[in-house]
């Protein structure tokens, strides 16, 4: 991770409540997020789509009122299903920060004046949770940052803005190289001078004596030239008799 996007992160945590951090540094979270997938039938595509777009609503990186409208398009299921999955998303992964997501929304309201988000949140109850968007151009900027890096729990999407029609268009345009990242050219390691000597170097297998090798085998006693002694032959007539004519 380079650290320009290590940077981003850190802000982005920042901005989001700490229970909310928690739960995104929580090692169980994905299998939250697989036990909600496998029991509406997700495949592995969907499957990420549905994280990605749970993660943008907790981060403050898409607008909470858009959450269940952008799992219905980019899931391509029906409305109803979409209500029932937001419903298990609240009750299996934001149990824990429901409250701390409300309250950081209604400081939100109160503060710019809003009260048709609150009055809307009100309504949903248990089918929408609202989070605070970040609408600055520079979580704009860090968003795009993000994207290039290829990250996927935190994929930059522009916030919706009444005054901008073009949101939705560049929202698609950034979650299609989301969903597709440019592939990093990794770098060659350079291979040291002695390891290339010995991967071409022929393999010899090492020699290793047994008892059928050949210094092993026992060889016939064959006496030598030198040590065959000449045999001498008996004498049995008298040297001192003389022998007839």
């Amino acid at each position: 991770m380079d650290p320009e996007t290590e940077k981003i992160i850190k802000e982005q945590m920042k901005k989001i409540p700490e229970e909310v951090r928690k739960l995104l540094a929580d090692p169980k979270l994905n299998d939250k997020f697989l036990i909600v997938g496998k029991k509406y039938g997700m495949n592995i595509e969907q499957m990420g789509i549905f994280q990605t777009e749970t993660m943008l609503m907790m981060l403050g990186l898409t607008h909470p009122d858009k959450y269940s409208e952008e799992l219905k398009n980019r899931l391509k299921i029906s409305e109803e299903k979409v209500d029932s999955i937001v419903v298990d998303v609240n009750q299996e992964i934001l149990s824990g920060i429901r409250e701390k997501l409300k309250e950081a929304y209604e400081e939100s309201s109160d503060g710019s004046g809003e009260g048709e988000g609150e009055e809307k949140l009100t309504e949903i109850n248990e089918a929408e949770i609202k989070l605070t968007p970040l609408n600055t151009e520079e979580d704009t900027k860090n968003a795009q940052v993000l994207s290039k890096a290829g990250i996927s729990f935190v994929e930059p999407s522009p916030i919706p803005n009444p005054n901008n029609g073009k949101v939705t268009e560049n929202r698609e345009e950034i979650l299609k190289k989301i969903e597709k990242p440019e592939l990093i050219e990794k770098p060659k390691e350079e291979i040291h001078p002695i390891l290339v000597q010995k991967l071409s170097a022929p393999v010899q297998a090492p020699i290793v004596k047994t008892e059928h090798s050949p210094d092993s085998i026992a060889k016939p006693n064959i006496p030598t030239q030198a040590s065959v002694k000449p045999k001498i032959p008996d004498i049995t007539v008298d040297p001192y008799r003389e022998l007839p004519e």
